[in-house]
């Protein structure tokens, strides 16, 4: 589905800069992490409307919208932790230490895992967002093993 702005977005007061944004076509929703005030900021796809913006902690980087739930993940450099968000309700759903330094984040709806790189783009993380376990972490590149 294309997504065609019927609006300019709404203005959002800015406390620097935002870092990735992301679209999810199916619920018309654009995400972008709001550096600065350290939220995941909500946008209406069709009206261009701020729905909201969501207290994650920060500095915010990485967004990856889970197609099946609805529900974003969202990396945090500083405290080198994935959270998992629910647009609907804005609410934090869980925090997971991840070992590093989150920057660019993807989501695998099939495997149900978050694939990250560090902001050095020296180390990946991976972190399994249906058993909610680290694979793949810190500044070794860790392996961790785990049964299901």
């Amino acid at each position: 589905m294309q997504l065609v702005p019927v609006a300019p977005p709404a203005q959002v007061q800015i406390f620097s800069g935002f870092d990735y944004v992301v679209t999810d076509a199916d619920r018309r929703r654009v995400y972008a992490a709001h550096t600065g005030s350290d939220a995941l900021l909500v946008v209406s796809a069709d009206t261009g409307k701020v729905l909201g913006q969501i207290d994650v902690g920060g500095p915010l980087h990485g967004v990856a919208p889970d197609p099946q739930t609805g529900h974003v993940y969202m990396g945090d450099g500083l405290a080198r932790t994935v959270s998992e968000v629910d647009p609907v309700t804005m609410t934090v759903v869980r925090t997971a230490s991840v070992g590093g330094n989150v920057d660019a984040i993807s989501y695998d709806p099939v495997l149900h895992r978050i694939y990250a790189d560090e902001d050095d783009d020296t180390h990946p993380l991976q972190y399994d967002a249906q058993y909610h376990v680290l694979l793949i972490g810190g500044k070794n590149g860790t392996l961790v093993s785990y049964t299901p």
